[in-house]
């Protein structure tokens, strides 16, 4: 895991070994999925166009679109 991703979502390393493998890797993939809907989100607040930002995130620009009604609201 990146620093920028542990300091973003802080994550009990020893508690995710014990937990079953399925559990882990579908915890980590939404840790890693909510942290890149969270540089959208700044990204989005910097005024970068969408279709960078799905370019740079791998997001789906409907994601990214929702997301940006989420900021504005």
């Amino acid at each position: 895991m990146s620093k920028e991703m542990k300091e973003l979502f802080p994550i009990d390393e020893e508690l995710l070994k014990k937990l079953p493998n399925s559990w882990r890797d579908k915890a980590l993939k939404e840790g890693k999925k909510e942290a890149t809907k969270n540089i959208a989100k700044e990204m989005l607040s910097e005024g970068l166009p969408i279709e960078m930002i799905a370019r740079v995130t791998k997001l789906d620009r409907l994601e990214i679109e929702a997301l940006e009604k989420e900021f504005k609201d």
